[in-house]
């Protein structure tokens, strides 16, 4: 790497992709640095996919490199509104959805499945010549060689086992084990912990996935790897499309957190914070209680309870009936607080726009 440098003009910018896989030669790199590229005001651009290695690079004391960074830059994936840019208006926004719910916003996944929906799923995932088969396997393998827990933890969190002691349970492991085990998957970005929007103690925190792709692969595509890499994906394709809507039911109401986050104008509220929320309920708080999300704004006093559902013909009159309930075990605001509903779903047989004297959104 020396000799290469040395023989690059002066001013030049140098990209090195994928850096990751030649970490080891970072104290190489910290001499290149200091005494050919800094003098010869060489500019070096080190980019990775596998974010922990890259980020030990910039962030660990230990790293050769640490603080010689001048810019660290984190390139996320699509959000939601850039998937549906990047299909155009020509396509169904049920099918945009369903492919962002197996592979978020990653733009090489989104250029395997250039028309979205099921068929580009079924043909990246469940053939035996599918691109996304074995992208799974790989991505695990280099996070953790020798370790075959993570794919069972991120199968549990990706059907909907979201505490602690229940993801033990389902691994068959000690409720003592499993922290160690979460804590690393948060670190890699694989999974994410959450408390509700009003805060809890350590009981509330739960576990979802974070990574879209490594969620939907966990869940549809580990069970059967064999079985499809040998090209027997019967098994695997019924399990899908058995399991799929409830899959999507719950990927839906973290999609819509995302879009009122992004773009509150669609609800024309002003809100602080917007986020799923659940506690006990009642004196005894001895049952628990789910809202999809609800929005607050501290300043106005503003509330939004928000029901998600991932289906059609919906009788808005119903779900708020069940919404109004869930809404009066939320403590926060009490006797001084606006109220209002949102009712988000594919589409509707009955709206209103008003519920009990509170507004109402019914979006499709």
């Amino acid at each position: 790497f020396r000799d290469a440098f040395a023989g690059i003009p002066d001013g030049t910018v140098i990209f090195i992709d994928e850096f990751s896989y030649i970490a080891d030669s970072s104290g190489e790199f910290q001499a290149i640095w200091e005494e050919v590229a800094k003098p010869r005001k060489l500019k070096l651009v080190l980019c990775g996919s596998m974010m922990r290695v890259m980020e030990d690079l910039g962030y660990s004391i230990k790293s050769p490199l640490y603080g010689r960074a001048t810019l660290i830059l984190k390139v996320m994936p699509f959000l939601l509104a850039e998937v549906f840019r990047w299909y155009g208006k020509k396509e169904k926004p049920e099918s945009i959805f369903q492919t962002y719910f197996c592979v978020g916003g990653i733009p090489r996944y989104l250029e395997i499945m250039p028309v979205p929906g099921l068929g580009g799923v079924e043909g990246a995932f469940f053939s035996k010549n599918g691109l996304l088969l074995r992208e799974g396997k790989l991505l695990l393998k280099e996070s953790f060689p020798s370790s075959g827990v993570f794919p069972k933890i991120l199968f549990a969190v990706s059907k909907g086992v979201t505490e602690a002691s229940k993801i033990a349970n389902e691994c068959g492991m000690k409720a003592g084990e499993i922290s160690k085990y979460l804590s690393i998957l948060v670190d890699y970005g694989f999974i994410e912990k959450r408390q509700p929007v009003l805060g809890g103690g350590k009981k509330s925190v739960r576990f979802y996935v974070a990574d879209r792709f490594i969620g939907f692969w966990a869940l549809f595509v580990w069970p059967y790897y064999s079985e499809l890499e040998s090209g027997l994906g019967a098994n695997a394709a019924d399990f899908f499309l058995k399991n799929f809507n409830t899959y999507c039911g719950r990927a839906f109401e973290r999609a819509i957190v995302e879009i009122l986050n992004v773009n509150q104008s669609v609800l024309g509220l002003q809100l602080e914070k917007i986020g799923a929320q659940w506690g006990k309920t009642g004196k005894n708080h001895g049952e628990v209680y789910d809202l999809d999300a609800i929005g607050i704004n501290g300043k106005t006093g503003q509330i939004l309870f928000c029901e998600c559902k991932w289906s059609d013909n919906i009788d808005a009159a119903e779900i708020l009936k069940s919404l109004s309930k869930k809404a009066a075990f939320v403590e926060w605001g009490n006797g001084k607080r606006t109220e209002s509903f949102a009712v988000i779903a594919k589409s509707f047989r009955k709206r209103l726009g008003e519920f009990e004297g509170k507004k109402v959104y019914c979006l499709d």
